[in-house]
């Protein structure tokens, strides 16, 4: 059986986000909603539901602002 972990959920959803970016501005073409509203809209969830994510406030951060 396969073992979902972090490394493997990661490429899961990487591969999932791939796929659905080529079809979605299709299904999207006669409503007012753009692609990247959905993908937007598909990331709050992820960071609300997975913790162990990093914190994504600029402020906290405020050093990766400056790296060139």
């Amino acid at each position: 059986m396969i073992e979902l972990d972090l490394p493997v959920l990661t490429f899961a959803a990487i591969g999932l986000t791939a796929l659905a970016a080529a079809p979605l501005p299709r299904f999207l073409r006669r409503l007012p909603i753009s692609t990247p509203m959905v993908f937007l809209a598909a990331g709050i969830p992820g960071f609300a539901l997975l913790p162990e994510l990093p914190d994504h406030d600029p402020i906290t951060h405020i050093r990766l602002r400056y790296i060139s």
